[in-house]
């Protein structure tokens, strides 16, 4: 059955595709000496779903289908991306053997593109270096994100004549021109649209429902993504129902909108219709495991609603947590990582949420090759001395292939890291190496097994910083993340640490500590272990608990003002005695922030409020906070910026 739907795709192809060269570009993967690689990127809004939809469609017209899957339902381990494979072929495929043979079986090729590629990035170094090398020449892949780490795959042996590098860009001024033409705007309103959107489709539909009756209402000086902030917020603000208003805020505060997480979120509305209601809006998308908001709308709306409101998000991530605990303790085997993924979104402090959600790419993570060992020792010998390095020269000899390293951009061995199961290490190496020997005595007197293992890190260094935090040590911590959803029994993970002053603080934040007992001697200086205990039920129940633990936490709120307003005399006071005096501005100004604590407040609030001016373009708000904060030096954190939104006044330093 065709549906509404389906006919809106399709009009939106005909009349705003405009990307006839990358269609073409996308077309030689069928060809026998085309591309086995696409690597489609670009910023978020800027049309990639929407132009493989076209490719899809074209294609199938054609007898030649491409199978796109959403890697947001696909589980980061290598079995789930097999899975995923084999349910789109029709088939139930466990191995990568199994995929090649399935493969093999094509007589033409075979296109998958993998949509929101973010979502497997622990599982890149994996697919580029021993999957796709396994699977025939039929099959060809496009690979879709907002940003890749595209050097690897260049710079990989013999990877160079099989990739095409495709970075979606804007759309063509003639494209952006047709558009809006064939909406009817004057031309005065197509050029104003046309100059804020960038040719960003995202921005550009967007501005053709938000801007058309007020173009003078963004200043010509904002950032694409301020554009696209502020355009999503006036959508949302726009839709009338105001049940529907606070659905969309709640779903943006967690990774997929479900049932059960709409129902302890909003009890007192009805989840059934709100679901029916928001799959009608055009910034949801249907996912294989809920809906999602659209990255760009959730982004806006989350950053706004947690500004304005933090003590109500807090309390709806609480209730949202609580249902996916529930939904986590009765989880069969398959659906545990949906849902730990879900509870790990709900993180708040920032250098956590980073550890499993980095919001960058990672520099690119992968199982050491042989001629990586020089590389390797010669790390371990700047920051670990020659006995370390004889130490790990010996794991090379007897597991190398529990080595996994980052590259730079040429290709070079920046950092790596050892990383094993106790049944994984070679009984051979024990007397090799003296912390190992007393991991393994600790691990036995507590009966670990096969199925409750420990996760040994022997070593995790990066050229430049050692053991210190660095984008290298980053790659590293995420690529082992892997580890907690392939071993769900797992006890708990120890990890070599030389120096421990030099431990990141996020280390210490995933609960890490330092077990005395376990400190040997290599060479001239002890070597240490930091523990992280997982507890009787694993991995899972412990990011359960973990994240419960941080959303519990005191806000920074609760400590002690460092600066006051002193409203008698009209200045500002520090805890360290100064006086700060202030003009009239500006104290009206601190005073109107100062009554909102942890609230933001926007320019045009500013502007309407403080200055008495109607809503304008004007930048005399942000002059006057330049001079505040001139003034404040040390504290000026106590005007904050939201990025896209406006200022808030902090008690505190966060």
């Amino acid at each position: 059955m065709s549906t509404i739907q389906d006919s809106l795709e399709r009009s939106h192809a005909s009349r705003f595709s405009g990307r006839e060269r990358e269609l073409a570009q996308l077309a030689t993967l069928f060809e026998p000496a085309g591309p086995l690689i696409v690597l489609l990127h670009g910023v978020g809004g800027i049309g990639k779903t929407s132009l493989v939809r076209v490719f899809e469609r074209e294609s199938a017209a054609r007898g030649r289908p491409v199978r796109r899957l959403d890697c947001r339902g696909i589980e980061p381990v290598p079995l789930g991306l097999v899975r995923a494979l084999g349910t789109s072929l029709g088939m139930e495929l466990k191995d990568v053997s199994e995929v090649a043979a399935a493969l093999a079986g094509f007589a033409t090729p075979v296109v998958f593109a993998l949509d929101n590629y973010e979502a497997l990035r622990l599982l890149d170094g994996w697919l580029r270096t021993e999957f796709l090398p396994a699977l025939p020449l039929s099959a060809r892949f496009v690979i879709m994100a907002r940003s890749l780490a595209t050097a690897p795959w260049i710079a990989a042996p013999g990877w160079a004549d099989h990739v095409l590098n495709l970075r979606l860009g804007p759309l063509p001024e003639a494209d952006v021109a047709n558009f809006l033409a064939s909406r009817g705007f004057t031309q005065a309103v197509q050029e104003r649209i046309a100059r804020f959107s960038r040719g960003n489709p995202l921005a550009l539909q967007l501005g053709t429902a938000s801007l058309a009756d007020k173009p003078d209402a963004l200043s010509d000086n904002l950032e694409l993504n301020q554009v696209i902030d502020y355009l999503a917020l006036t959508c949302v603000s726009e839709i009338t129902d105001p049940v529907l208003r606070e659905a969309i805020e709640a779903a943006s505060l967690v990774r997929r909108i479900t049932r059960p997480v709409l129902e302890a979120m909003l009890p007192n509305h009805s989840a059934e219709e709100i679901l029916t209601n928001l799959r009608q809006l055009s910034f949801v998308e249907a996912a294989a495991d809920g809906l999602v908001l659209h990255d760009a709308f959730r982004l806006a709306i989350e950053s706004r609603v947690t500004a304005m409101d933090p003590v109500g998000t807090r309390k709806r991530k609480r209730a949202a947590w609580q249902s996916m605990r529930d939904q986590l303790l009765v989880a069969g085997v398959r659906d545990t990582w949906r849902h730990t993924a879900d509870l790990l979104f709900l993180l708040e402090r920032p250098v956590l949420r980073e550890a499993f959600f980095p919001s960058a790419a990672a520099l690119p993570v992968e199982r050491a090759r042989p001629a990586d060992r020089d590389p390797i020792l010669d790390i371990a010998g700047t920051h670990d001395g020659d006995h370390g390095a004889a130490i790990l020269s010996e794991w090379w000899k007897q597991a190398a292939h529990l080595f996994s390293v980052v590259r730079g951009s040429g290709g070079e061995v920046a950092g790596f890291y050892v990383m094993a199961r106790p049944q994984d290490i070679p009984e051979s190496l024990v007397p090799c190496d003296p912390l190992l020997e007393v991991w393994l005595g600790y691990v036995q007197a507590r009966g670990s097994g096969l199925q409750r293992p420990y996760l040994f890190v022997r070593s995790l260094l990066s050229r430049a910083l050692g053991e210190r935090q660095s984008p290298e040590w980053a790659a590293c911590v995420l690529d082992a993340k892997r580890a907690y959803l392939e071993n769900p029994g797992a006890v708990g993970v120890f990890t070599a640490i030389r120096e421990p002053a030099s431990v990141p603080p996020a280390v210490l934040d995933l609960g890490f500590e330092l077990e005395p007992s376990l400190t040997v001697s290599v060479g001239e200086s002890p070597l240490h272990t930091a523990v992280l205990s997982f507890g009787p039920q694993g991995p899972m129940h412990w990011i359960l608990q973990f994240v419960g633990g941080d959303l519990s936490r005191e806000p920074n709120s609760a400590a002690t003002a460092q600066v006051e307003l002193d409203v008698s005399r009209r200045q500002l006071a520090t805890r360290d005695g100064e006086r700060i005096s202030l003009t009239k501005l500006e104290f009206e100004l601190m005073f109107y922030l100062s009554q909102r604590p942890g609230i933001v407040v926007t320019r045009d609030e500013l502007l309407r409020e403080v200055w008495k001016q109607p809503f304008g373009g004007s930048n005399v708000v942000d002059v006057v906070v330049r001079s505040l904060r001139r003034k404040l030096g040390g504290h000026a954190w106590v005007i904050g910026t939201v990025k896209g939104h406006g200022y808030q006044y902090n008690h505190t330093q966060s």
